[in-house]
Parts: C-alpha cells; sequence; structure tokens
C-alpha cells in the first residue's frame, strides 16, 4: 500500500476513482434529460414511476430515456476506453527499433548430432524461422544458424 498525505491509497482505490471520474465524464456528455433520469434513478434511487412524476413525464418515456441513456453510455464509455488505449499504444517505431535491438541477443547453442534433422524440428515444432543456412564448418566444429522469430542460433 502507497502512502499520500494523511490517506492511504492502493490500487484497488486509485483505480476505483479512474472509473468514477470516466463515468461522471460520459455521463456529462449526455443530453439533460438523459443524463437526469440515470442520475435520479440510479443515484437517487427512484424508480421509473417516481421519475415520471415528478417531471411530468410518462413512464413509458422515463423507461425509453434510461434505456436509450445506457446506449448512449455504453458507446461513450467504449470510446473512451478504444482512446486511452490508443494514447497508451507503443507504436510500430517503438516495436520496430526494439527488434532490431534484441536480434542477435538470446545465442542457443544446440549439441546436436545432425544440425540439418535438428534445424528442420525446429522450424516445424517451434514455428522458428530460419534466416539463413548453417555456416560451412568441418566436422566436430560448431554450426550456427540465425533464427526468425523468438530463436536464434549463433
Amino acid at each position: 500500500m502507497r502512502r499520500f498525505g494523511n490517506a492511504n491509497f492502493t490500487e484497488e482505490t486509485i483505480l476505483r476513482r479512474e472509473r468514477h471520474q470516466a463515468v461522471w465524464k460520459a455521463l456529462g456528455e449526455l443530453d439533460e434529460k438523459y443524463r437526469m433520469v440515470m442520475t435520479l434513478y440510479y443515484i437517487g434511487g427512484y424508480n421509473a414511476g417516481e421519475i415520471g412524476r415528478l417531471h411530468g413525464i410518462s413512464l413509458s418515456s422515463v423507461e425509453s430515456r434510461l434505456r436509450r441513456a445506457k446506449t448512449m453510455l455504453k458507446k461513450e464509455l467504449f470510446e473512451l476506453a478504444e482512446q486511452t488505449m490508443a494514447d497508451q499504444a507503443l507504436g510500430t517505431a517503438f516495436v520496430t527499433k526494439v527488434m532490431k535491438r534484441i536480434t542477435g541477443l538470446a545465442c542457443i547453442n544446440l549439441p546436436v548430432r545432425n544440425v540439418d534433422v535438428s534445424a528442420r524440428w525446429y522450424v516445424e515444432n517451434l514455428g522458428v524461422i530460419l534466416l539463413r543456412s548453417r555456416l560451412g564448418l568441418n566436422r566436430g566444429q560448431m554450426r550456427s544458424f540465425n533464427w526468425g522469430k523468438t530463436v536464434q542460433a549463433c
């Protein structure tokens, strides 16, 4: 648990606050007639009939506004979530830069009798991609492959 001033904040508290802010922001985007019925119904605890009597509208109008407001909130919150995730995306330039840096970092020595059979097994079973053929070395010397995807032998 982290401490900020006199208050204790857990990750759950922070996430709850962020959800709270997102919902209020989405509610703020609604037209007044939808926002009014949503807040009275969900926050005020009024039922649809009471809301209708308070505002002089029919029960079916209140229920219709509640349904429309829910639909609009779902759309608004989905768009908010979509935008938040897009803002946090790494981007292709970052991914490309990382991939270039890690290429060649992972080296695996494959002590095998037949390099060709082993290479074929890695390609078929692990889905690696052979980037170049093995180096031509004398019998008994280390042979190597460069692998695509996740494995590289050197």
